[in-house]
């Protein structure tokens, strides 16, 4: 039988009996429709859950949120989350769109590398913290910024230290959407066009963000 529309089930109350299933487990049933439907579904979905469990207050005792401290948004209508959510989905499809972001394949052809050596060297960036990704349908985006012709094959000193400043407070996309958005800090410019000729006041910008004083 067909669904007819999306529904949500609480796994515990289908199966009231089976120990296995956590109150927190839910089920999702779509209606018949193309694989690229479902992942435009998912991606929606992974946003909106971004943004609902950003709103989340954290418990008293500790300044980070904690699975059992989680409560419902009390500042935060369910419209505003949903426009938020808008406004995310957005921004990630204008970074991905921009060219500013790449794939190892594509960064290797942009770079003249062989996707071998250049997999092996992001991976050894990453855990160093010299280098920032975010995934995106089981593909791993790094920024064509963070690498300049004129120089060693290796990313900007420029950008590692901006990166190991955002990433205390910041995922992949959250470095991602700063670089990328428009910074008060900054007189209005994107961070990513200022990397190279005042990276001083990039790094600043990043540090007044991560002191929680906002910007842009």
């Amino acid at each position: 039988m067909s669904v007819e529309k999306i529904k949500v089930y609480r796994v515990a109350d289908q199966n009231p009996h089976e120990s296995e299933c956590p109150d927190g487990f839910l089920r999702i049933e779509l209606p018949p429709m193309c694989a690229h439907a479902t992942d435009v579904y998912l991606d929606c979905l992974e946003v909106l859950n971004s943004v609902f469990l950003g709103a989340l207050p954290s418990t008293a005792e500790s300044s980070e949120v904690v699975a059992s401290g989680r409560s419902v948004p009390s500042t935060q209508p369910p419209r505003s989350l949903f426009r938020e959510a808008a406004m995310l989905a957005d921004a990630r499809q204008r970074i991905l769109q921009d060219g500013d972001w790449a794939t190892t394949a594509d960064l290797s052809t942009h770079l003249k590398v062989k996707p071998g050596t250049l997999k092996e060297c992001l991976s050894t960036w990453l855990r160093d913290g010299l280098m920032t990704s975010f995934n995106y349908r089981g593909h791993e985006y790094f920024p064509v910024f963070a690498f300049d012709h004129s120089t060693e094959f290796r990313p900007l000193h420029e950008l590692s230290a901006v990166v190991k400043v955002l990433s205390k407070k910041k995922d992949g996309w959250g470095i991602a959407f700063w670089f990328a958005t428009s910074n008060s800090y900054l007189g209005g410019r994107l961070p990513k066009d200022l990397l190279r000729s005042a990276p001083e006041s990039v790094l600043s910008a990043a540090e007044d963000e991560v002191s929680g004083v906002l910007h842009g």
